[in-house]
């Protein structure tokens, strides 16, 4: 009764079989026909293949086919036939060769010839064939969902999954049509859920990005020359272009991007993540582009809702794994983002996670022709401020401790009536030196327009502060101060010793002019020097309170202001490209 296989002809005559043997009633028949039916359903989810689940959507629907033909009517009269007639006399049973009843009926005792088959004619009525195939199949349907769900548990591969999906679908609504009167669309909903649902799950598994090493305990190094190559370096190397030049092209964009060893590691683990949504997106474009109608001639537009089958299997499912994703994908840049927040303010290695942000912008970028990603930038901002202290830490100090050590300044160089400083001091061309190298050796591909702002702010703040110093705007340890010959940095009070002041001689005079006049030449140009580090850090509009005292102390004139920042200005334009980072 279990075999699907089982010739529809002779499935009437098992069933009579199993009346003659068990003497039960129709409707004990039935019962049994569909408890059989089901036991076999739940044997096939013990082992779930996909030859078990085709074997399962066939037998449920070869039994509500079944059922619906024998039941009620065509069993009942095929048991009259069988007890109109003695059974040796049954022509099917003379027939039998192997009996050879024309020899040996004679024989036979008379209560054996005449034994004719007794049925209890128990009538089945269609209401009853009805409830019971309906509880019937509430519990096949359950069995069948089963089974699918156990066999998609087992498979990982997205494209196995969605070719069982076709497979399934495709054979039950084939089976269907050929069994009439079969609803099927419950089934084919609960089918194609089942699938939805496992696709979703891989979906969710391939949308996750895998952890990055952000805010670990063990922060990476901090990338230097010797860990990041650059551009020179490339070209001392042997790249093997016979099979075109992707080698090169992959260390020119290394070199570019910063790309060390350990920011590798992190761009494989995205590499990896990338492919796996590519071939997930490939997978939803087939599934839309699949035609049903082709595959059978099952009524797509029988379902119970307002969407027809087709518009529900190649629409409505690639949409709803494609929303999938995106969700899944958004929720990973927000656990990403919360954790560069975090480490952002005190991190040692800003440029790390610059790098690593960067990375997952320009995947989301690419992706943006396939899978729309609501733009939710994260701002770097606080990681840009991070690495601008950083770089002033570095180099500022030293600067300032320089400014400090300048005794002689080069007068012969001023230019003008009066003379003015037109180029800066020697030590500020080291310092811009020594910063840009320190951007160069941190990475040229950090140092985007924002990031070389908050820089420049940052510098500026800090020298600002540092050079707001009596030795930088006055002098420095014995000079002159309002006229006065300073002694060990205390004027010479005679009175105050109880000695009488006696009048200067004309060699101390001219000394006191010749240190009044050092002492405003290095004023001046202290001021100059100002006035271009204000226009390479702030388009000069910097170090006003300092410029202030400078120009107090150092009795500049308004005009004589204005020619030097002008002069600053026009040296910054004859030397920016020297420190192409800090150039606007």
């Amino acid at each position: 009764m279990a075999r699907v296989s089982l010739d529809k002809a002779r499935l009437p005559r098992v069933l009579c079989g199993y009346v003659l043997v068990t003497s039960s009633t129709p409707r004990q028949v039935l019962r049994h026909f569909l408890q059989m039916r089901l036991d076999e359903l739940n044997r096939a989810t013990e082992t779930p293949s996909e030859s078990h689940v085709v074997q399962m959507l066939e037998l449920y629907t070869q039994t509500l086919a079944d059922t619906r033909d024998l039941f009620p009517r065509r069993f009942a009269d095929l048991l009259a036939r069988v007890s109109k007639g003695p059974l040796v006399q049954d022509e099917q049973v003379t027939s039998l060769f192997e009996l050879n009843l024309d020899i040996y009926s004679s024989w036979m005792p008379e209560d054996f010839q005449t034994f004719t088959p007794w049925f209890r004619h128990d009538h089945l009525v269609s209401t009853e064939v009805t409830d019971a195939l309906a509880a019937w199949t509430q519990q096949a349907r359950s069995c069948v969902f089963e089974g699918v769900a156990e066999y998609l548990s087992g498979e990982d591969d997205a494209q196995t999954i969605l070719d069982a999906r076709q497979k399934f679908i495709s054979n039950f609504m084939e089976m269907s049509n050929t069994t009439k009167d079969v609803d099927s669309t419950e089934v084919v909903q609960g089918v194609r859920l089942a699938f939805l649902e496992r696709l979703s799950e891989l979906a969710a598994q391939a949308a996750t990005v895998d952890d990055l090493a952000i805010g670990d305990a063990d922060e990476p190094a901090l990338p230097t020359s010797e860990s990041l190559s650059s551009l020179w370096d490339v070209a001392t190397e042997d790249y093997d272009l016979a099979h075109g030049a992707f080698g090169l092209r992959r260390a020119l964009l290394d070199a570019r991007h910063g790309r060390d060893k350990k920011l590798r590691v992190e761009i494989e683990k995205l590499d990896a993540w990338m492919k796996r949504l590519n071939d997930f997106l490939d997978v939803a474009d087939e599934m839309s582009s699949t035609t049903w109608e082709d595959n059978s001639d099952f009524h797509l537009d029988d379902t119970n809702g307002d969407d027809s089958l087709q518009q529900i299997l190649s629409k409505q499912d690639p949409e709803q794994l494609r929303s999938r994703l995106r969700t899944v994908i958004q929720d990973s840049l927000t656990r990403i983002r919360t954790q560069l927040d975090a480490v952002a303010p005190s991190t040692n290695h800003p440029a790390f996670y610059i790098r690593i942000w960067r990375e997952i912008d320009w995947r989301c970028q690419a992706l943006d022709n396939r899978l729309s990603i609501p733009s939710d930038s994260f701002s770097v901002a606080e990681l840009h401020r991070n690495l601008a202290q950083s770089l002033s830490k570095a180099v500022v100090p030293a600067a300032i401790e320089l400014s400090k050590k300048r005794r002689h300044v080069p007068t012969t160089l001023w230019d003008g009536s009066p003379p003015l400083p037109i180029q800066c001091s020697p030590m500020i061309i080291k310092f811009l030196t020594k910063l840009h190298r320190a951007m160069e050796e941190g990475g040229t591909d950090v140092w985007n327009l924002h990031c070389v702002a908050e820089a420049k702010k940052a510098i500026a703040d800090a020298l600002e502060q540092g050079l707001d110093d009596p030795e930088f705007t006055l002098c420095s340890s014995t000079d002159v101060v309002k006229g006065e010959v300073l002694t060990n940095g205390h004027s010479e009070d005679n009175e105050a010793n109880g000695h009488v002041e006696e009048e200067r001689s004309p060699a101390q005079d001219e000394k006191s002019d010749r240190l009044e006049a050092r002492q405003r030449a290095r004023i001046v140009q202290n001021l100059f020097d100002t006035l271009y580090l204000g226009q390479v850090l702030a388009d000069g509009e910097a170090f006003h309170s300092l410029v202030e005292k400078l120009t107090k102390n150092g009795e500049v004139d308004e005009g004589s202001l204005e020619r030097l920042r002008k002069s600053a200005s026009e040296y910054w334009r004859r030397t920016y490209l020297l420190f192409g980072a800090l150039a606007a």
